[in-house]
């Protein structure tokens, strides 16, 4: 399967997220691609549990070693877990790429040092909702995986603990807490979940 779908345009610019899983998580590949007005979704990949990470460094210099994506591609890497050896070694394998290191925190403010952001992960969930519901990023039905996709932004939610503990998952994949007390949605989730759910059906 090939990394990149679609015809981009040259004068445009392209910005791949990496999540790379533990042996028992999937490692992920999101790529989107700026258009003339809105963001669109070109790749959402999960790779098989078990690939190797020499695998994945193949395939992604592949995708931006390509003559339309060469010097114009953001790798943005979550080295949350991994963290920073896996972005040495990255680096090392000397993918043609501008490579952005983050780390997702429970926290409540951004910040930056070492190279490396630090981003509140509800400020993520945040701001991929603002898109949705401004119909700033397009989610083509072309997408090989488009139907899975669909399902996991519908089922998406979160849950906040009775300690105020947040998770993030979908329905099919429930979240977990560090609490025993009940789960509840934050107010609004829902009607933010649809709101996403009508853009992820663009044509």
């Amino acid at each position: 399967m090939p990394l990149y779908f679609g015809e981009p345009s040259n004068r445009r610019f392209v910005t791949a997220g990496l999540d790379l899983g533990h042996a028992n998580d999937y490692s992920a590949l999101a790529v989107i691609e700026r258009g003339q007005v809105k963001w669109i979704l070109r790749q959402a990949l999960r790779f098989p549990l078990g690939t190797s990470f020499g695998n994945i460094t193949d395939r992604l210099r592949a995708m931006a070693s390509a003559p339309d994506m060469r010097g114009r591609t953001t790798l943005i890497v979550d080295s949350t877990g991994l963290g920073a050896p896996v972005v040495e070694m990255l680096r090392a394998a000397r993918i043609p790429v501008n490579m952005i290191p983050v780390v997702l925190t429970g926290g409540q403010t951004a910040s930056y040092g070492n190279g490396v952001h630090h981003v509140p992960k509800r400020d993520l969930i945040s701001a991929l909702y603002l898109m949705f519901d401004q119909g700033q990023l397009m989610i083509p039905r072309s997408l090989p995986n488009y139907r899975d996709l669909r399902e996991e932004l519908l089922h998406f939610h979160a849950n906040i603990s009775g300690r105020g503990h947040t998770s993030y998952g979908s329905s099919r994949e429930p979240c977990t807490t560090t609490s025993s007390s009940p789960s509840r949605s934050p107010p609004g989730m829902s009607a933010q979940r649809q709101r996403g759910a009508r853009a992820a059906t663009a044509p």
